[in-house]
């Protein structure tokens, strides 16, 4: 993976058993109970920019591995508060969501 920083969009790459529009991941609204922004499935592809800013993802190395980071370069004239993915803990449930505290991914190739 090139060390450079891009903004991605970051997606499941097969169905879920659920309806749902896309696989895409975007930044859900704050939530104030939980204290964060949990991601959430609705993003659309494509369209750098103001109106997708809430879709794009960067991966960086992080350790031996890497981590995924809210922070994205799609729009020069948009501000955004840059956080790490990470598991946030609330209601009893374990969620993806912006946090101080990235969880660390390791990417594998299908054979």
């Amino acid at each position: 993976m090139d060390k450079k920083k891009s903004s991605r969009h970051a997606f499941f790459p097969n169905k879920v058993d659920c309806v749902i529009l896309t696989e895409k991941w975007t930044v859900g609204p704050y939530d104030r109970r939980a204290q964060s922004c949990f991601l959430v499935l609705g993003g659309v592809n494509g369209n750098p920019g103001r109106k997708t800013i809430k879709n794009w993802f960067e991966i960086e190395v992080f350790g031996e591995n890497y981590k995924i980071r809210y922070c994205p370069s799609v729009c020069w004239n948009c501000k955004v508060v840059c956080k790490d993915v990470g598991l946030i803990e609330y209601n009893g449930q374990k969620r993806l969501g912006l946090s101080d505290f990235p969880v660390e991914v390791k990417f594998v190739k299908d054979a």
